[in-house]
C-alpha cells in the first residue's frame, strides 16, 4: 500500500515545521512566553540558529524535529501505516498536479536520494506535525481506532504505531523547474541500506 497524500493541509508564514510525539506537542508554547520566560520558539529555534534543512533537537526530556520551511508555505503530508513523508513543492506552474503528482510518486516510492538528519522516539500518542511559532492547541482525537487527520492547517496528526523512528530529509527537481524538499520518518530497521548525513556539496536530485 502507497502513500495517502493530503495536499496543503499545514502552512506556515516563513518559521519552520515542527513534528513530535502527540504528548511532547502538548508542552509546546510556540512563540508564546510565560511569567518573562522566553518561549520555545525563540529558546530552541531562534538562539540555538536552527539553520538546517531538517533538525532533530531537544526539548525537555524529548526531542523534536525542525523542518526549515524556507519563506513558509503550504506542505503535503504523505502517510501510511507505519511512515510520514512532509514535502514542500514549489513550480512554475502551480496548476499542473500532473508534474507534482509524479514527483510525490517518487518521492513515496522512495526512489529518490535521502539522508539521515536524526531519530525520534514515539509513544503509543502517534506523531504531530505543526508550525512551530504556535503554541500547542488540544487535539480532539476520536476514541478506538485512529486515523490521520489536519486541524484547519494548524497541526496534523499521524497515528503512528510506538517505536523508534529514522529521520530523512531530501530534495529533487525535474526537468519542469519543479522543485520538492521532503522529511521522511519511517520506523527504525526497516531501511534497506544505511543513510548518511547530508553535506553542503551533495547535489539535488534529478527527476526526468
Amino acid at each position: 500500500m502507497g502513500l495517502r497524500w493530503d495536499a496543503r493541509v499545514i502552512a506556515t508564514e516563513g518559521s519552520p515545521l515542527l513534528f513530535c510525539a502527540s504528548s511532547t506537542y502538548g508542552k509546546w508554547r510556540g512563540n508564546a512566553a510565560a511569567k518573562e520566560k522566553p518561549s520555545d520558539y525563540d529558546r530552541i529555534v531562534l538562539d540555538e540558529g536552527f539553520d538546517d534543512p531538517v533538525d532533530v533537537v531537544k526539548f525537555g526530556r524529548s526531542r523534536i524535529g525542525l523542518i526549515d520551511t524556507d519563506g513558509g508555505g503550504p506542505y503535503d503530508i504523505g502517510v501510511d501505516e507505519r511512515e510520514v513523508v512532509i514535502a514542500g513543492f514549489v513550480g512554475d506552474y502551480d496548476d499542473d498536479e500532473t508534474l507534482k503528482a509524479s514527483m510525490a510518486d517518487s518521492i513515496g516510492r522512495a526512489e529518490l536520494e535521502e539522508f539521515h538528519a536524526g531519530d525520534l522516539e514515539l509513544g503509543e500518542d502517534g506523531l504531530v506535525i505543526a508550525d512551530s511559532a504556535s503554541p500547542s492547541i488540544a487535539l480532539e482525537l476520536p476514541k478506538g481506532k485512529l486515523s490521520a487527520r489536519a486541524f484547519e492547517q494548524k497541526c496534523f496528526f499521524a497515528p503512528l504505531p510506538r517505536g523508534r523512528y529514522v529521520v530523512l530529509e531530501g530534495a529533487a527537481r525535474n526537468d519542469k523547474n519543479w522543485e520538492a524538499r521532503w522529511c521522511r520518518l519511517v520506523p527504525e530497521g526497516t531501511l534497506t541500506r544505511p543513510r548518511r548525513p547530508k553535506v553542503a556539496d551533495d547535489p539535488v536530485a534529478s527527476i526526468m
